[in-house]
C-alpha cells in the first residue's frame, strides 16, 4: 500500500509541475538540425542514469552483489522518493529499499557516498566556473566592493581545492559519527564510508564526473535548440554555476525547478540580450526529459516491484 501511495504522488506531482510547462513552438522542430538535437538529448537519458546505476552497483561492491538492472531499478525507484523530499534526500533511503533488509542500514550510507561524490563534483565545476565568471563579469559576482574580481577568483579556487580535499578525507565522517554518543548505534553501518579506498573513491569521481558531463551536455544542447545565441565558454560556465547556485540552495522540491530557472537566467543572459524564456524552457526541459520521465518509471517499479523494466 506504501508503495502504491509513493507512486500516485510523485505522478500527481510530476504532472502538476508538467502541466506549467511552455513549450517550444512546433515550428522549431522544422529544422533537420534542431531535431537531430532533440534526439541527441534524449539518446543522453539512458546513458545519465546507466551511469548512475553503474555508480550505485560499485559502491554496493563490499556489500552486497546485484546486477545492474537492479542497480537501475533502485536508483530510479530513489529518484521517485526522492521527489516527496526537501533537496531531494530521499534518493538515500528508496535505494537501499531493494536490498536485503541486514543491508539497509549499510546502503543508505553507500548511497549517501555516491552523492557527496556528485555533490563534490558540483562544487568544484561551479568553483572553477564562477573562477573564470568573475573575470568576464565581476558586477554578477561581485558580493562587495570589498572584494576584488582577483579574491573572489583566488578564494573560488581555495575552495574547488579544499572540496577535492575533503572527498578524499570522506572517512572522516565515521570518525564525527564514532564520537558523537547518541550515534554510536549507526557507527557500525556507518563504517562503510571509512572502507572505501582512494582509489575506489576516485572511480565513483570520474563516474560522477561523467554523468556530469552527460546532463550539462543535454541542458547545452536545448540551449542551442531553443536558440539561444551563447559562445561555448561562457555557456559552459553558466551552466556550472546554474547547478551550483541550485545545489547549494536547499529547498522543498516543488521549488527546484524556480530556482534552478532564476540561477540559468541569472548567469546565462549576461553574456547579450539572450532569450530569457527560452533559457527557463531549456531548464524547465533538462528537468522534464532526466528527472519526470526516469521518476515516471521509477513509480511503475514501486507498483510492480518485481516485475523487470
Amino acid at each position: 500500500m506504501l508503495n502504491i501511495l509513493i507512486a500516485l504522488i510523485s505522478v500527481g506531482y510530476i504532472a502538476s509541475k508538467a502541466s506549467k510547462f511552455s513549450l517550444p513552438a512546433p515550428s522549431i522542430f522544422a529544422s533537420t538540425e534542431n531535431i537531430a538535437l532533440l534526439i541527441c538529448v534524449f539518446l543522453l537519458l539512458p546513458l545519465n542514469w546507466l551511469s548512475e546505476a553503474l555508480k550505485w552497483k560499485f559502491l554496493l561492491g563490499r556489500i552486497e552483489k546485484i546486477t545492474l538492472l537492479l542497480a537501475l531499478k533502485s536508483v530510479l525507484a530513489g529518484l521517485t522518493f526522492g521527489l516527496l523530499t526537501p533537496a531531494r534526500v530521499g534518493e538515500i533511503i528508496g535505494r537501499p529499499m531493494f536490498l536485503a533488509k541486514k543491508n539497509f542500514a549499510k546502503g543508505t550510507f553507500a548511497a549517501t557516498a555516491g552523492s557527496i561524490a556528485q555533490f563534490s563534483v558540483t562544487l568544484i565545476l561551479g568553483f572553477l566556473a564562477l573562477a573564470f565568471y568573475s573575470i568576464y563579469f565581476p558586477k554578477k559576482v561581485l558580493i562587495s566592493q570589498s572584494f576584488s574580481t582577483t579574491t573572489i577568483s583566488i578564494l573560488a579556487l581555495f575552495l574547488a581545492l579544499c572540496v577535492i580535499l575533503g572527498y578524499f578525507n570522506i572517512q572522516l565522517i565515521f570518525k564525527i559519527v564514532e564520537k558523537i554518543s547518541f550515534l554510536k548505534k549507526i557507527i557500525k553501518p556507518a563504517k562503510v564510508l571509512a572502507d572505501y579506498t582512494k582509489k575506489e573513491l576516485s572511480v565513483v569521481l570520474s563516474i560522477s564526473f561523467f554523468r556530469y558531463l552527460i546532463f550539462g551536455t543535454q541542458f547545452l544542447l536545448l540551449l542551442i535548440l531553443l536558440d539561444v545565441p551563447l559562445p561555448l565558454y561562457f555557456a559552459v560556465a553558466g551552466i556550472a554555476l546554474t547547478y551550483l547556485v541550485s545545489t547549494l540552495i536547499p529547498v522543498a522540491t516543488f521549488a527546484e525547478i524556480g530556482i534552478r530557472s532564476s540561477a540559468a537566467v541569472f548567469f546565462l543572459s549576461g553574456f547579450s540580450q539572450s532569450n530569457e524564456i527560452a533559457i527557463a524552457m531549456a531548464t524547465a526541459s533538462v528537468w522534464l526529459i532526466n528527472v519526470a520521465i526516469p521518476a515516471l518509471i521509477g513509480a511503475f517499479i514501486w507498483i510492480f516491484p518485481k516485475k523487470n523494466l
